[in-house]
């Protein structure tokens, strides 16, 4: 009979598997928002026991993934404008200071590698390579959180990025975006490497708040129109029908 430190351990291990899974397909929009999900559905494609999806789950819905239906499970979060607002509106104050502190503290090592990694994306940017682009993004935020050296803020603005992930993701492939956020990366970066801590957070500030009103903008020209005030994954009959039929599938497991 296994122990039971074993046995917790085992139902820990399969709700982080969960988790990530889960976590995953959502961001990579293979779970699209709106979408329901359905712990029945989600054990048999996991492979596993209701109780570890359950656990998963309710982790998305304390980090804005994911939210509780009445009756119904959950479902995917559907993205609205007041969305968008609060979450730049933290992340104008968070990311600002990052930039600041990050001025105060970067050595010079670390602004030549900084500095390398703007000029890669700005290589991308000229090819089209928006896959390759997002990379560079990547280690470009990996540095700036090693050099700031603080593991909460960066879990809590990772957390915050997930929960507008597939937004971002068309947002950047539009034409021409690829060249605006490369010159606002470099503005930033630039003011870290030279120590300038008030320029780097308001180059900061000014690039979060730009990208903020650009997504506004999107989404009340483009979507709202046809979705409504619901937001982005609005949960009609019609779209229920779709998604179900997506959760059914195991493709994004």
């Amino acid at each position: 009979m296994p122990k039971p430190e074993a046995t917790r351990a085992s139902a820990s291990s399969l709700k982080d598997v969960a988790y990530e899974r889960i976590r995953n397909a959502i961001i990579k929009m293979k779970l699209a928002p709106g979408q329901p999900l359905l712990d029945r559905m989600l054990s048999e494609q996991l492979q596993m026991s209701r109780t570890p999806v359950r656990e998963a789950l309710r982790q998305l819905e304390q980090e804005g993934l994911v939210v509780r239906r009445e009756r119904r499970g959950w479902q995917v979060r559907s993205l609205t404008t007041k969305d968008i607002r609060d979450i730049f509106d933290i992340k104008e104050e968070l990311e600002g200071f990052v930039a600041r502190r990050v001025a105060e503290t970067i050595t010079s090592e670390d602004a030549v590698r900084l500095m390398t990694i703007v000029e890669a994306m700005e290589e991308s940017a000229d090819r089209g390579d928006l896959e390759e682009w997002m990379e560079h993004d990547a280690d470009l935020h990996r540095l700036v959180f090693s050099v700031l050296d603080n593991d909460r803020l960066e879990t809590y603005i990772h957390a915050l990025n997930n929960q507008w992930h597939g937004l971002r993701i068309g947002y950047t492939a539009l034409q021409g975006r690829l060249e605006v956020a490369c010159a606002e990366h470099r503005e930033v970066v630039e003011a870290m490497c030279a120590g300038n801590a008030e320029a780097a957070e308001t180059a900061m500030r000014r690039h979060l708040h730009s990208l903020r009103q650009d997504l506004i903008t999107i989404m009340e020209t483009l979507l709202m129109p046809f979705l409504g005030e619901r937001g982005w994954g609005v949960d009609s009959e019609a779209s229920v029908a779709v998604n179900q039929s997506a959760s059914n599938r195991s493709d994004w497991v």
